[in-house]
């Protein structure tokens, strides 16, 4: 069960759209008892922590993704990570990895192309005048339907709220690993 600050421990509350951002909508109108409810939201909240520093929680299993020097600056490589597909990028010598899965339709995501952001160039009327890349900034290109994802985040350009699911990297000795 969702709470938040005054809502009821009898009422079930949910995400209006399903989207993790939107604000948490309650059946009760009613605030008695906010209190109450707002001290066991506090307690409930003291258990998922120490939940979430657990030993069990910790624990991640490393996957082998490639040796160091098989991924050069501007490659990739998708690779089995447990029940899924994991991208590992390279780009200006960080490395970043998401789930190879498009939130459009379920396509690979990380198979498309990573290119650099395309930006219109418009003149002081604001008409259009061009297009230009801008190297700052990266973008995953799913290849079914062109959906556009920021490297560095994993949100869709689009709507900054809907993100690829994001996996740890870690290199060392040699070999790069994806954390699941």
């Amino acid at each position: 069960m969702l709470l938040r600050k005054g809502c009821h421990a009898t009422q079930t509350c949910r995400f209006e759209g399903g989207l993790p951002d939107t604000p948490l909508q309650c059946s009760e109108s009613s605030q008695a008892g906010a209190g109450f409810q707002e001290r066991n939201l506090e307690a409930g909240r003291r258990d998922l922590d120490a939940a979430a520093v657990s030993p069990q929680t910790k624990m991640k299993k490393e996957f082998f993704v490639a040796e160091t020097a098989q991924l050069h600056d501007g490659d990739r490589k998708v690779v089995p990570v447990d029940h899924t597909e994991v991208g590992v990028y390279r780009v200006e010598g960080k490395l970043y990895a998401y789930e190879n899965l498009c939130h459009h339709q379920g396509g690979p995501a990380c198979e498309g192309l990573l290119m650099p952001k395309v930006e219109e160039v418009l003149a002081e009327d604001r008409t259009y005048q061009r297009r230009r890349f801008n190297y700052n900034e990266w973008h995953i290109v799913c290849p079914w339907h062109a959906w556009e994802y920021d490297l560095q985040t994993g949100e869709y350009v689009v709507n900054r709220r809907i993100r690829l699911r994001k996996f740890e990297v870690l290199e060392k000795d040699g070999k790069i690993f994806v954390l699941a």
